[in-house]
């Protein structure tokens, strides 16, 4: 027959448990499914149960009663929370192992899984790692501490990453509004690790915002605020930033620019074009020159605003380019047509010159000669030529009487040109050194009267 428990009185005294059960005598009590005790009598005490981890449940079972109990022991020890954690290559990692403990025996602290390199000091528990450009990855450490009968263990993703590159603005121009009229611009920056970025901007005139959630700036700024004022756009990845000053020019009003008449071009294959673009601005306003639809091969410089081309063989046929000007505000516009003429032009033949020979003060002549397979007109030169030497582009003669001092040898280069091919010969004109015999200067000797047996000196 089951006997009656009339109450179960439970004391806790660090981490172990006194209990005293009254009730009937003989009730069998099972302390977590094991036999307590099979007698019982009043004022039973049972001691000496010891808690073993931080927190039991205890079942007190009698044959007709059954009782838990929630135990917690009065010792805890625990790690603190570690977040996944983040490091950048040849970045100095270190943190301390946060530990929660309410004993009073001594802490042991280990790690597991180091990584190479990484280091854990068990006495200040504290881990260190500078990871290196091969340890990108991520890690996994464990961190576990005991004090011989409690313990605790935790797990914690060490991410190493590529170092950090700041983030870098797109370019952005100055810009120019007027009065009244509405400006508004989105900027936008790259981050080559992906990061996510914020903006901001410094400087803002009256009536501007800047929404950094679209980064884009607004501004209809008021009779009062005309002239130039600069904004200052930042962008951050947390760590690492950019920057962009941006001038802002308010004007009352504004009149378009507008280009120079520039015509239609003709240009024959291998033959270069060049030609500036010009515009006037009445407000003379800063003018940006710009050129779409380009042949291939062909350039235009915004600087000078200078268009180049010099066509190929299979680039024969027609071409329109459009040149631009703006002034930040209006543009104009001409288109112009390039048309690129086949050409079978041959190139000019010089004919042969031979070297020469002159005695020095003696006179050199020398004719150029030359012919066109396209019986194109020529014209002649000549580079290089000596001291007291002349060439005559018209008769195409060389002429040249060295001097006593010019002894040597000099080359002089002929050309000729067909207005779009030019050809050249080097030829080499030696001054021969010549030995002239002496000679009286007669004019210094006068003559002279004298008597028989008078001497007399003559200065020749």
């Amino acid at each position: 027959m089951s006997k009656k428990v009339d109450y179960i009185s439970l004391k806790q005294e660090g981490n172990r448990i006194k209990f005293s059960i009254k009730g009937e005598s003989s009730a069998n009590i099972l302390l977590n499914n094991t036999v307590a005790t099979s007698v019982l009598r009043d004022g039973i005490v049972y001691t000496d149960w010891v808690l073993d981890q931080n927190t039991q449940t205890l079942k007190i079972s009698t044959t007709l009663n059954e009782h838990e109990f929630e135990i917690s022991s009065e010792d805890r020890l625990s790690i603190n929370s570690i977040s996944r954690t983040t490091v950048n290559v040849s970045e100095l990692l270190m943190f301390p192992l946060g530990v929660t403990y309410t004993g009073k025996g001594v802490v042991q602290a280990s790690a597991s899984n180091l990584p190479q390199y990484a280091t854990f000091n068990s006495t200040s528990r504290t881990f260190s790692w500078t990871p290196d450009t091969n340890q990108i990855g991520n890690y996994s450490v464990t961190f576990t501490v005991t004090d011989g009968r409690l313990s605790d263990s935790s797990t914690v993703l060490i991410t190493v990453k590529e170092a950090n590159q700041a983030p870098v603005f797109e370019d952005i121009e100055n810009k120019t509004v007027i009065v009244r009229s509405h400006l508004q611009f989105a900027i936008n920056a790259m981050d080559a690790d992906g990061n996510s970025l914020t903006y901001s901007a410094a400087g803002l005139p009256a009536n501007a915002t800047f929404n950094p959630v679209n980064r884009t700036f607004s501004w209809t700024p008021d009779t009062n605020q005309t002239g130039i004022t600069s904004v200052t756009f930042e962008v951050t990845d947390g760590r690492l930033s950019d920057s962009r000053d941006v001038q802002l020019t308010v004007k009352t009003a504004n009149r378009a620019p507008v280009l120079d008449e520039i015509g239609n071009k003709t240009v024959p294959v291998h033959a270069q074009l060049q030609f500036a673009v010009n515009a006037t601005d009445a407000d003379g306003d800063l003018l940006v020159y710009s050129a779409m639809g380009l042949p291939a091969n062909a350039t235009f410089d915004p600087a000078s605003h200078t268009f180049s081309w010099t066509p190929a063989d299979n680039q024969a046929g027609s071409y329109n380019v459009t040149f631009n000007v703006s002034d930040g505000l209006l543009t104009d516009s001409r288109s112009v047509q390039i048309l690129v003429t086949g050409s079978n032009n041959r190139a000019p033949v010089i004919g042969a010159i031979a070297n020469a020979s002159v005695n020095q003060k003696e006179t050199l002549n020398v004719s150029v000669t030359a012919s066109d397979p396209d019986g194109d007109v020529l014209t002649y030169s000549a580079t290089s030529l000596p001291a007291g030497a002349k060439f005559d582009p018209a008769t195409r003669q060389f002429t040249w009487s060295p001097a006593y001092n010019q002894a040597g040898n000099y080359t002089v280069t002929f050309w000729v040109t067909d207005g779009m091919v030019s050809v050249s010969r080097n030829v080499t004109f030696t001054a021969v050194k010549v030995n002239y015999a002496p000679s009286f200067m007669m004019a210094n000797i006068t003559t002279k009267t004298l008597s028989e047996g008078t001497a007399i000196q003559l200065d020749i």
